[in-house]
């Protein structure tokens, strides 16, 4: 995760939000594989259907469109940060 490579710029609002995510997207991938979760209160998303491949596509587009203005904030802040990491000109004598 990007976001923990960018602390402590990213802020932990933000960490927060992008590991919330994040374990959305892993619950996602985890009822999608073979492992049959319900007696974790999981429901399996099956894949191996149309039905199923339709609503793994519909998930991961949700997420997705979550995900953009995370990454939007993260990059506006590395950003920000390197460019105030940056040396400046020195002012010239004169």
């Amino acid at each position: 995760m990007l976001s923990t490579k960018a602390m402590p710029w990213a802020g932990s609002e933000l960490l927060l939000e992008c590991f919330a995510l994040a374990v959305e997207l892993r619950d996602l991938d985890m009822r999608a594989s073979p492992y049959d979760l319900r007696a974790q209160g999981r429901e399996p998303v099956p894949v191996d259907t149309p039905e199923g491949r339709r609503q793994y596509e519909t998930e991961q587009r949700v997420l997705a469109t979550a995900a953009r203005p995370l990454r939007v904030r993260l990059i506006a802040i590395i950003r920000a940060t390197v460019t105030a990491a940056r040396p400046r000109d020195p002012e010239p004598v004169g």
